[in-house]
């Protein structure tokens, strides 16, 4: 079989340990990656627990709820591939948004045919949610870059 010149393993190729351009973990370098499964309980799993956490307590989606955003965020964005950033990086808001929406639904529910009721709720809503998402969604941002920087710096190290 003849050789293509730039794919690994091949006679013309480069088998130096970097990621390709199509992302993923280095060969022979890091951590296999995560089972989406695990993904999944984190990104989905840590944020609900939170929320169920701090209504048992009694002070309902706060602190609490925050701290297990944030750490599922960056969780998230460090258990996946590099290939996998373009979901995890923009998720936050949304799993913060449902599972929010739907304690809020559970612990106190808006009267649907009473409009003032209902603003009140959404206002509610949106005044203790919106922090926490863009906390959660700055969190993720940072350690999507960190993630990408370390890369970097080691595809360099390997050049060298």
């Amino acid at each position: 079989m003849p050789s293509v010149p730039g794919t690994p393993g091949t006679a013309g190729g480069r088998d130096d340990g970097r990621d390709d351009l199509r992302g993923g973990r280095p060969r022979g370098g890091g951590p296999p990656p995560a089972h989406p499964g695990v993904i999944a309980a984190v990104a989905i799993g840590l944020p609900v627990v939170a929320v169920a956490l701090g209504e048992g307590l009694g002070n309902g989606p706060g602190a609490i709820f925050a701290f297990g955003a944030v750490l599922a965020a960056i969780l998230t964005v460090l258990l996946v591939t590099r290939r996998g950033l373009w979901w995890a990086v923009p998720a936050p808001p949304l799993v913060i948004g449902l599972v929010s929406i739907i304690a809020e639904e559970i612990a106190r529910p808006p009267k649907l045919h009473d409009r003032t009721a209902l603003a009140v709720w959404a206002a509610h809503w949106a005044v203790r949610t919106f922090p926490v998402m863009a906390v959660a969604e700055a969190a993720a941002i940072g350690t999507a870059i960190f993630v990408l920087t370390r890369a970097r710096q080691g595809w360099e190290r390997a050049a060298r």
